[in-house]
């Protein structure tokens, strides 16, 4: 075969083994939100700190001990330019920064994701920084092209411990931004994300005087932004928030801002808020020192447009003294209807007194607009009462509003909604049950919905109420009717019992729809496709263009626009045109191939039902960079119905089989039998999971490990790179494979490397069990011939017991028992491994071939041929008759993995007197067992414990009399229980990184044991091969350790 390629670990397989190596007590997580591959590392000391968080590779780095540290001369700034997480796991890191007046920053970020968390509670990051007049910041975001820092905070406490007001232009605090660089248009924002724990950085202003806003970014502040997107959750600031130029780069459609929970103990400051656009949502946060927005020169003058900067939905606004809890003249100025646009449907409750951002003008007194003047803290109750949404066969549309400006006679403001005669069509109004405060105020709804030309009243009171939400139904005609006879005006009026003639609030929403008749066919599904696949961040707004299915042949796409940049979700649309005979109709609904994580919905149809207008929303997805499985089944005489691939990384990607071809262009099917004198190539897809993306560039590696050669010899492992492309499968080009991947081909598509079939072994694992000799029985009794466990197809050849003259066993002597077994293949063309002892028998829990020595075993198929019929085992097996004169001696063995017997021997001069084996049980994980000997002969003796994967343990001079011995009564000693330590898999007599490569093979690491190639890797019995039994052999008291060796009473 040429071309084959090496037989090899991947690189990163390799790379990770030599890690491991190298510290002495790590472990191995991933990340459920994102493909970063984390190794865990244990944190004792500043430099590990420092180093492992400017690493390369990403690490889950956990605290094990408080570090006290001052910087000096040669310390440098930690730059964080890959995702790495630290649990601070209770404890606390103090850095002294006094003597480094140039250490501007402890940490910053650069690129990937920082995450910090504390999985115990009272983990403390605090910084002492100099006391001079440069920027100072525990966390830094920088902003760089073709980067994405992230900085995320879950729990844990960051403390700036004595700051000083520097007047620095820049940052000087806990978490800021960089001044130095800047996001440029089209690039994506850095984002800081705080979902939980406490940032510190404690500073009073002189509050005698009116807080100055432009120089509030010189305080020390618990956060400082100006270039990264916000996403508050929860946590508690105490310490100054400051925000700067809120204004939107090319692109830019959602808000930066996004306050949904945590409680600001300190002053909440927003400078230069921009007009015509909402940067600012606040659902659920609490301000207890007041928020303020204002213009960067005086603090007061207003920039309002006709949206505006700052929805408030929901919140409570306090303040300590006087100073304003809720000060947005600057966004609002004397407007009341700019006041209005930030309340969105809420009721606000100050001063003992309800209200709805309706009636603000109520507050507006003696030409003061300073709405917000309470004594009482401001309570925002969000979605308190307005329209939440409108369905058409429970689909949400789109409803515009006459305070938008939408009207039936101005052309293209209100939609048109299309739905045919056939089946049936409902509308679905839902609005805000009135919140139990401004009921209990005496609000009350006032609901009408016109309809037809003339609008006369058909709502006749009777909707539905759950959760909070009020529903009305509205079953549209199923007879043709026109636009005239469809326009629809929904209102809602809200009015107050102290005069409930005065309407306090109106406004109406529109619609028209047309009931055609269904002379066209509908599409009511359609198929779109990405054949660029799911969106990832570095995507151009222009890649990956949505094109119409494969086999859609009803509707063409006629025009897209680019991609929007809103963060991690991105949107487009995309106009169809339907063919002749086809129409579309406001519910048609829309699929995407070719992307997991792209959603498409009808949101406008035309009147006459040929155009439709689709948005097209996507996730962004992590990029699959390296991606491994392994074929299965692929075994001479089985079918292709039976092989597959497994992935290494199911979470994330999965692979199917899309075909495959023998070395003379022969197509195969499910149900072709598999030539092993042959040679094939397979076609193959990758399917990542949803939050995932695989590209063309995506390194593809194809595991084969176990199996022999015809004659029975051992095949290596090989790993083949899968290549993507467009496929001819064959010598004319008739078939072809388009896009997708191939193992077996080169890429030029001419050369066929080819994989060959493997033998599958016919060795098989028998469990059995035999009846052990008591004094004075006879071995002529049929409990002694008989062979419990026995498959139906073994044969019996001998079983016979050697009694050495004597007629019964008698106490205290050695007898031995002959078996020889006839063993046949199961499956008629797999073959016998030339390793003979791949044939396991047990026998009470003891595997004939790891007990060679004090058996005498045997075994090997019919005149040695691979392809022998059957398999002949036998062994001679010593058993000592419990009882008789002598001493006994008991003692306790911990260890793992219960499935695998433990042997105990007593060695005098280094030959076995006597033996005894803890059988093996159904159980896993770690277990202590008992043992004991009977009737040993008084001397002194050396205790050894074996077991597999385990270290041998040995307790040297042991002095047997005719008393019994009980190692367990021997408080303090080691010994008192026989502790194996666990980890030694290739049985070197070392637990060390070679242990580690075995669990981490392809053919091993993810595995259950029936399937992986070395079954010993499952050191704890539990059936996988997985991170615990990493953690088994990186325990402290196991890696790096030889075998174990004790004086008996030392």
């Amino acid at each position: 075969m040429e071309n084959r390629l090496p037989t090899r670990l991947s690189a990163w397989l390799l790379t990770l083994v030599m890690l491991l190596s190298l510290v002495p007590a790590m472990g191995v997580t991933a990340s459920a939100a994102d493909d970063t591959f984390y190794e865990q590392v244990f944190i004792r000391n500043y430099r590990a700190f420092w180093d492992y968080l400017r690493s390369p590779d990403s690490r889950e780095l956990v605290l094990d001990t408080n570090i006290n540290y001052t910087l000096s001369g040669e310390d440098e700034e930690i730059e964080v330019r890959r995702s790495q997480r630290l649990d601070l796991n209770g404890h606390k890191i103090r850095i002294d920064a006094t003597k480094r007046a140039s250490f501007f920053s402890l940490i910053t970020i650069f690129d990937g994701e920082f995450t910090l968390y504390d999985s115990k509670g009272g983990g403390e990051i605090a910084v002492e920084f100099a006391m001079d007049s440069k920027e100072h910041s525990i966390i830094k975001m920088y902003p760089n092209s073709g980067a994405y820092p992230k900085f995320t905070m879950n729990s844990g406490t960051l403390t700036r411990l004595n700051p000083i007001d520097t007047h620095a232009q820049g940052s000087n605090g806990c978490v800021s931004d960089s001044i130095n660089n800047r996001v440029k248009d089209g690039e994506p924002r850095p984002q800081i994300t705080i979902n939980g724990g406490t940032i510190n950085c404690p500073y009073s202003w002189d509050r005698s005087k009116p807080l100055p806003i432009y120089l509030s970014q010189f305080m020390p502040t618990a956060l400082l932004l100006r270039e990264s997107k916000l996403t508050v959750n929860g946590g508690t600031f105490n310490g100054m928030v400051w925000v700067e130029d809120l204004t939107q780069k090319k692109g830019e459609t959602e808000p930066r801002v996004f306050l949904n929970g945590g409680v600001f103990n300190s002053s909440f400051v927003v400078q230069d808020v921009p007009k015509d656009v909402t940067r600012i949502i606040i659902d659920g946060a609490r301000f207890n020192d007041g928020l303020y927005v204002g213009d960067s020169s005086s603090g007061r003058t207003y920039n309002v447009g006709s949206k505006p900067a700052l929805l408030i939905k929901s919140g409570v606004f306090d303040s300590p003294d006087e100073k304003p809890k809720l000060d947005i003249y600057a966004a609002i100025g004397e407007s009341t209807e700019n006041a209005m646009k930030c309340f969105p449907n809420s009721a606000i409750k100050m001063n003992g007194k309800i209200y709805t951002s309706e009636n603000l003008g109520l507050l507006a007194k003696n030409g003061s607009h300073n709405y917000f003047n309470s004594k009482t803290p401001i309570e925002v109750i969000g979605r308190a009462w307005d329209l939440k949404e409108v369905l058409l066969d429970g689909s949400p549309i789109a409803v515009p509003n006459i305070r938008d400006g939408a009207a039936f006679r101005k052309d293209g403001s209100v939609p048109v909604y299309t739905v045919s005669t056939l089946g049936t069509h409902e509308l679905v109004y839902r609005w805000y049950d009135l919140a139990k405060e401004l009921k209990d105020a005496g609000w009350y709804y006032e609901i009408e919905c016109g309809l037809g030309p003339k609008l006369p009243n058909i709502y006749n009171g009777s909707y539905t109420t759950a959760n909070g939400i009020c529903e009305w139904r509205y079953r549209l005609p199923n007879t043709p009717a026109n636009i005239d006879a469809g326009q629809m005006a929904f209102s809602i009026n809200l009015r107050h019992a102290t005069d409930p003639t005065s309407i306090v609030y109106s406004n109406q929403y529109l619609l028209r729809y047309q009931v055609v008749q269904d002379s066209a066919q509908v599409i009511t599904a359609g198929r779109l496709n990405m054949s660029g696949g799911d969106i990832i961040p570095s995507d151009a707004v222009s890649a990956n263009q949505v094109t119409r299915g494969a086999r859609e042949n009803r509707f063409t796409v006629s025009a897209q626009t680019n991609w929007s940049l809103s963060g991690d979700t991105r949107s487009k649309t995309v106009t169809l045109k339907a063919a002749n005979g086809y129409r579309f109709l406001s519910a048609s609904d829309f699929s995407v191939e070719g992307a997991n994580c792209v959603t498409a919905k009808s949101s406008s149809v035309s009147a006459d039902g040929k155009t439709c207008v689709v948005r097209v929303e996507a996730r962004v997805c992590r990029l699959l960079t390296h991606i491994a499985g392994e074929l299965e089944n692929f075994y001479d005489d089985r079918t292709f119905a039976d092989v597959s691939i497994t992935s290494y990384d199911p979470d994330r990607y999965r692979f199917e089989i899309d075909g495959a071809v023998e070395k003379r262009y022969s197509g195969v099917s499910p149900f072709t039998k598999i030539d092993g004198s042959s040679w094939y190539y397979f076609f193959l897809d990758i399917y990542p999971e949803p939050g995932y993306a695989v590209r063309s560039n995506s390194v593809v590696a194809v595991f084969i490990s176990g199996g022999y050669w015809s004659n029975g010899s051992a095949m290596e492992e090989e790993v083949y790179t899968a290549i993507y492309g467009d496929w001819v499968a064959d010598d004319v080009g008739d078939t072809v494979y388009p896009k997708c991947w191939c193992i077996g081909r080169d890429a030029a598509n001419t050369e066929y490397v080819g994989i060959d079939p493997r033998y599958e072994s016919a060795a098989r694992t028998l469990y059995l069990s035999i009846k052990e000799p008591v004094a004075g029985e006879n071995p002529t009794e049929a409990s002694y011939q008989r062979i419990s466990g026995l498959p139906s197809d073994v044969r019996v050849r001998e079983l016979e017991w050697a009694m050495d003259g004597d007629t019964v066993f008698q106490a205290g002597k050695k007898y031995r028992l002959g078996i020889s077994l006839e063993i046949p293949k199961q499956r008629p063309n797999t073959v016998w491994p030339q390793d003979y002892k791949t044939m396991d028998v047990y026998i009470n829990g003891v595997n004939a071939w790891e007990n060679d020595s004090p058996w005498n075993t045997w075994g090997g198929p019919d005149g040695g041929k691979a392809n022998a019929a059957v398999y002949n085992w036998g062994a001679l097996i010593p058993y000592t008759v419990p009882g008789g004169n002598g001493g006994a001696v008991y003692g306790k063995v911990q260890s793992y993995n219960p499935k695998n017997a433990t042997t105990i021997q007593l060695m005098q001069g280094g030959k076995e007197q006597y033996k005894t084996t803890i059988a093996k049980t159904t159980d896993s994980g770690q277990v202590t067992q008992d043992f004991s000997f009977n009737a040993v002969a008084p001397g002194t003796y050396d205790l050894v414990v074996t077991k597999s994967a385990h270290l041998k343990y040995t307790v040297k001079n042991i002095t047997v009399g005719n008393a019994p011995l009980d190692l367990t009564a021997m408080t303090g000693k080691s010994y008192q229980t026989i502790t194996l330590l666990c980890g030694d898999i290739d049985g070197n007599g070392f637990i060390n990184s070679t242990d580690l490569g075995i669990i981490l093979k392809g053919q091993n690491y993810g595995k259950s044991t029936a399937t992986a190639g070395d079954k010993a890797a499952d050191l704890d019995g539990n059936g996988f091969i997985n991170s615990t039994d990493l953690g088994i052999v990186l325990q402290g008291q196991h890696y790096g350790k030889s075998a174990v060796s004790v004086n008996f009473g030392g």
